[in-house]
């Protein structure tokens, strides 16, 4: 009787083995939110990742058959989550760990995320919920980076619970709802891993810090905030009187960790008159060390006659580097790749052309009086002769 009903058991493991084999599904990492009301099974068109030795939402990976719902998978990625009101606005943050496996290829990988900010039990039923959008993660093998994402001030109420999916992948995914990605890719992807996390908000100043086993990089102590890590400013201070100057733009890492400049200095959100400014150069690989400052020159005019006004931004993009760092906000609510900046105010008024055109008249009248003084002394050279 044993032998039969082994046997039986043998047989129906092995028939839904062929059958999930039959229906091409396969061996690999799945979210484990909810479903049906969160895409998270094969059959919902779930995000699935078929290598697991590349890159991880946290520091390693698990293999299913299938999606294991609701919240029944091992992951070890925990955020560390916390709010904050100060000023007045509640305002939500979400540190997120990354590590790249150090035998990965040299590859790019994209990070999104979705969260139930209203927590209805769907993503992207109202906008904003796609808080990351295929940010592009570049980041040296063997790394662990803590992703900064947040500024949440959408979230109805930060004392209910809010699932958030977190994927990294080795390619993009693109919006399939009216407000933006819902969560789901059946396609799957070949590497990266996607982890499901319900979500319970904790006050700042600082919240706990996320479980991991001991062999793994501890968390950042204290918690930074998702400050920037640089600043781009203008030297002298960006203020100038004229048509036309000169200037340089710096850099400056205010981090605790190195950067290199990957992108820039250019010029963002011009307001104002037409203005023309030429960067004499740019910044790019250059690795600056936390306080160390780089500057390359810079010149700008106006394209119009006098009076103009203008102002603008200067930015880099950057990518962090060391071992265990905190990246600074990915979400989309300020710049998610360019760093705090100051830019530059031009301002020349009319009494500054006057006297630039009176200049010109003045120096036209003299070279006319000089001609004229010269023809009529000629002139009387003759008539004394």
């Amino acid at each position: 009787m044993k032998k039969k009903l082994w046997a039986a058991a043998v047989g129906c493991f092995s028939l839904l083995f062929v059958s999930a084999a039959a229906f091409g599904q396969p061996l690999a990492d799945y979210g484990d939110a909810p479903d049906p009301t969160f895409p998270s099974l094969f059959a919902s068109g779930g995000p699935h990742h078929i290598n697991l030795t590349d890159c991880y939402v946290g520091w390693t990976s698990t293999a299913e058959a299938d999606a294991l719902v609701p919240d029944l998978d091992a992951d070890d990625g925990a955020p560390v989550i916390f709010a904050s009101n100060a000023p007045g606005l509640w305002t939500g943050w979400v540190y997120v760990p990354v590590t790249l496996a150090p035998a990965a290829p040299n590859i790019p990988r994209y990070l999104n995320v979705v969260l139930d900010a209203n927590s209805d039990g769907t993503w992207c039923d109202q906008p904003g919920e796609w808080v990351v959008r295929n940010y592009t993660v570049y980041w040296q093998p063997g790394l662990t980076l803590y992703y900064c994402i947040g500024g949440f001030t959408f979230v109805n109420d930060f004392s209910g619970m809010h699932w958030l999916r977190v994927t990294v992948s080795d390619a993009p995914v693109s919006a399939n709802t009216p407000n933006g990605w819902d969560g789901s890719w059946p396609p799957g992807f070949q590497y990266g891993e996607t982890e499901d996390w319900l979500l319970q908000w904790h006050h700042s100043p600082h919240g706990p810090l996320p479980p991991h086993d001991p062999g793994n990089p501890p968390a950042p102590i204290p918690l930074p905030t998702c400050n920037k890590s640089a600043t781009v400013y203008q030297d002298p201070p960006p203020t100038h009187y004229g048509h036309s100057g000169s200037f340089d733009i710096c850099v400056k890492n205010d981090g605790t960790h190195p950067i290199h400049i990957t992108e820039g200095p250019f010029i963002t959100g011009p307001h104002g008159d037409p203005i023309n400014i030429g960067v004499d150069g740019d910044l790019v690989s250059t690795t600056l060390n936390p306080g160390d400052v780089a500057c390359v020159g810079a010149g700008w005019s106006f394209v119009n006659p006098a009076p103009n006004s203008a102002s603008c931004d200067f930015e880099v993009v950057h990518d962090p580097q060391g071992q265990t760092v905190v990246v600074g906000n990915v979400g989309d609510y300020t710049s998610p790749t360019s760093e705090e900046s100051t830019g530059g105010t031009f301002q020349e008024d009319g009494a500054s052309s006057v006297t630039n055109l009176g200049m010109i008249l003045l120096v036209l009248a003299v070279l006319a009086l000089s001609m004229y003084l010269i023809v009529r002394r000629r002139r009387m050279a003759r008539e004394a002769a």
